[in-house]
């Protein structure tokens, strides 16, 4: 069943019997094996690969490449969003796997001393938890890392600043305004007016249908600093019932914005004008 020959060291005899390992490992994953079959197909990943790298590290006693695989590892489950608690159960099924050939070789080796035995069983698993342990934060780290820039750029793309002449530009406005997003949108109006150097923008909120008193107070803010920069605010598209909630509100339109009725009168008038 085995090959074994009494030259070997446990990281050649793992490499002798490699197919019988394999099936081996797949066997004491069976709770996952819909999933591993699922991963195997899209072959980002290859488990088979990982795990046999895993071993040899830790045969080899090499904890600073176990380290960096296990965060590169990390990584690339984070980018493929494979669940970790699958992760966790693959790694239980590398160290069911493990020591049933560390029992093979060494039974064939004809060692049986106890202090022998569990002094390798506790740099096995040191081994092990280690490339558990690091993989865990590096997924965990690297996928909170894609999270945040997938956020920043859904908030970008969400108010996206249309240039239409060398220094007038349009901001359309839509959708759910919230405290954060109004924040988000400030600090992107900003920076355009002055990396474009923009004379007037146009804020077409045709696309908004509600803004509390304390947005309305956030969105003056906003123009005072694009009239700070020498920037003209340009508000069009306002609806009816929009209109009505603002002229109800305790908290006007800052004076320094004009309001033209539709973005298509502004466009003619900035465009002609510029």
């Amino acid at each position: 069943m085995f090959t074994f020959d009494a030259s070997m060291t446990l990281q050649s005899f793992l490499d002798a019997n490699k197919q019988l390992f394999e099936q081996t490992l797949l066997a004491e994953a069976e709770e996952i094996r819909s999933d591993i079959r699922h991963i195997l197909q899209k072959g980002q990943i290859d488990l088979l690969y990982s795990a046999q790298q895993v071993l040899a590290y830790t045969c080899e006693g090499e904890q600073e490449r176990l380290r960096a695989f296990a965060d590169q590892e990390g990584k690339a489950w984070a980018v493929d969003t494979i669940d970790l608690s699958f992760q966790l159960e693959w790694v239980h099924a590398l160290r069911r796997t493990a020591w049933i050939f560390i029992e093979a070789y060494e039974t064939r080796k004809g060692v049986t001393e106890a202090i022998s035995f569990f002094r390798q069983e506790r740099e096995i698993n040191d081994c092990l938890d280690l490339f558990l342990n690091t993989f865990v934060s590096s997924y965990t780290a690297y996928k909170e890392a894609l999270l945040q820039e997938q956020e920043a750029l859904i908030e970008t793309l969400s108010a996206p600043i249309i240039p239409v002449h060398a220094s007038v530009s349009i901001l359309p406005v839509t959708g759910n305004m919230e405290a954060q997003r109004m924040t988000t949108l400030k600090d992107h109006v900003l920076q355009a007016v002055g990396e474009q150097k923009l004379r007037v923008l146009i804020m077409d909120l045709s696309g908004v249908e509600y803004l509390s008193p304390a947005l309305v107070e956030m969105f003056n803010g906003i123009i005072n600093g694009i009239s700070l920069m020498g920037c003209k605010p340009i508000m069009t598209g306002i609806r009816p019932k929009l209109a009505v909630e603002l002229t109800a509100s305790s908290t006007a339109w800052n004076s320094n914005v004009q309001t033209i009725g539709t973005l298509q009168q502004a466009l003619q008038e900035y465009l002609h004008e510029y």
